[in-house]
């Protein structure tokens, strides 16, 4: 009794309709870090200019308004908020990589406008291939999927470079690391009128284990990257969802 009191004090308005604004994508808290906020109207971000990186993405799958598929073809394109000397360019990653937005095309295709920022370099990482169009793309299908049967969610998502002493990997004459891992949250309300979540923690390498293997707590990412994620939600809340363990059993339904 006493868990479920603390998850109604978080109000129940929470995926009611909006007005759309950046400062959505982080209501409950931008997660720590030091680089360069970018507001997009379909996301937020943040930028780490040493590492050519997004080091996190933000933003909120709304109710009514998450596709099922991009709406075309997309083009990468700098991002001219950003000073030239931190700008990437599609011709930046060789064929060893994908270009991988972390605000997927899809989520943001609800909009010409969220989609061509989809494609901004800002969002992108260099993924292994088998990553991005494997376990990668069906994970976040299945994250579009369960935010619609919750009424919504609030996602974020980037990499970690979690390297091994002297063992740095930059792409050639760019200035790109090459994250070790990828990750992603999400915060959602369940039937019952409760917050939760979980985590996701996978290597940037061909994977050799099935989807749930990777599910996991945000605790665990947090550790992972040094961000405090969620941080707007009242201690207690926290304290409680950021210890959940794996994927929701109804998650993979």
């Amino acid at each position: 009794m006493k868990k479920f009191f603390l998850f109604v004090l978080v109000p129940l308005f929470l995926f009611t309709a909006y007005t759309p604004d950046p400062e959505e994508h982080i209501r409950f808290g931008a997660p720590s870090g030091s680089g360069r906020i970018l507001k997009k109207t379909g996301y937020v971000l943040m930028y780490g200019g040493s590492k050519k990186n997004p080091l996190w993405v933000s933003y909120h799958l709304k109710k009514g308004n998450i596709p099922e598929k991009a709406l075309k073809n997309g083009t990468f394109t700098p991002d001219k908020a950003l000073p030239p000397e931190l700008r990437t360019k599609r011709n930046d990653y060789p064929a060893d990589f994908d270009r991988c937005p972390m605000a997927p095309a899809v989520d943001l295709s609800y909009s010409e406008k969220t989609f061509k920022e989809a494609f901004l370099m800002s969002n992108v990482c260099p993924m292994e291939p088998w990553l991005k169009r494997g376990i990668w793309k069906e994970f976040e299908s299945k994250v579009r999927a369960y935010a619609r049967s919750k009424g919504g969610a609030f996602v974020i998502t980037g990499p970690a470079f979690n390297y091994a002493k002297g063992k740095k990997k930059i792409i050639k004459n760019t200035g790109i690391y090459v994250p070790t891992h990828f990750y992603k949250v999400v915060l959602y309300q369940s039937d019952d009128g409760g917050m939760h979540a979980f985590g996701f923690i996978i290597e940037n390498r061909k994977p050799e284990k099935k989807m749930t293997a990777y599910g996991t707590s945000v605790d665990e990412v947090e550790k992972l990257t040094g961000f405090d994620f969620f941080a707007e939600l009242p201690a207690q809340v926290q304290a409680i969802i950021e210890k959940e363990k794996g994927f929701p059993k109804d998650f993979l339904l």
